[in-house]
């Protein structure tokens, strides 16, 4: 599901917990990523299994299909240096 999802838009009664792109403003906060409907079910953890995420670092460089799978993530940028994701957490709200 998108931002765009004018049906998502119209399920989530709180507008802050429809999914947006994590920036660098957002260093410790928890941001909605996912929207699931999940029709009854209660999910109770989330495992991301590989080449999900595509990030930018603030430079612009773009990077696709990151495996966050093992919580953490990282790549060097000649010129620039390091962008990485770590102490990556999720919850249910």
């Amino acid at each position: 599901l998108t931002t765009n999802d004018a049906d998502l838009k119209k399920k989530i009664k709180n507008v802050s917990m429809i999914p947006r792109t994590i920036t660098s403003e957002d260093n410790g906060n928890f941001v909605p990523i996912l929207a699931l409907d999940c029709q009854g079910l209660e999910p109770y953890d989330f495992h991301p299994i590989g080449n999900e995420f595509d990030v930018t670092s603030n430079s612009g460089e773009k990077f696709e299909k990151v495996d966050l799978s093992e919580g953490a993530w990282n790549e060097y940028e000649l010129g620039t240096g390091s962008t990485s994701i770590t102490n990556l957490e999720w919850k249910f709200v």
